[in-house]
């Protein structure tokens, strides 16, 4: 199994496979300033996030973050999405949230599907 990749767990099932992607990014929840965030897992269908602040499921966000490109260098991307679920994580700094990507620009989609299939995979952790 590639490194980058994250096994699933006991019954979890993933439509995408993750990749561990470690960069900063920032939350905004919907009515509410934006927060700094850290990714740690990506895919075509979702972002793993560490966020100082508790993300009810069903919340909408948007998410910003810059992610390593084979073209040129970086994109800056602005994604739209769900939160999945969360977890307190006493050693990883705050709350590990899952969220799943809704309507996915396609400047975006290209970016993630590029970054998955290695364009810029000695740059997933920084």
């Amino acid at each position: 199994m590639d490194r980058r990749q994250a096994r699933p767990t006991g019954r979890e099932r993933r439509s995408h496979p993750r990749h561990a992607l470690e960069v900063p990014a920032q939350l905004c929840l919907a009515g509410r300033q934006l927060c700094d965030a850290r990714s740690f897992e990506i895919s075509a269908g979702g972002i793993g996030l560490v966020v100082p602040v508790s993300v009810p499921p069903g919340t909408t966000c948007s998410v910003s973050l810059t992610l390593p490109t084979r073209a040129d260098g970086s994109r800056r991307l602005e994604l739209q999405a769900v939160a999945w679920h969360g977890m307190f994580s006493r050693g990883g700094g705050g709350f590990r949230i899952g969220l799943r990507l809704l309507a996915i620009a396609p400047h975006a989609a290209t970016a993630i599907a590029d970054l998955l299939s290695g364009g810029a995979a000695e740059q997933l952790i920084n």
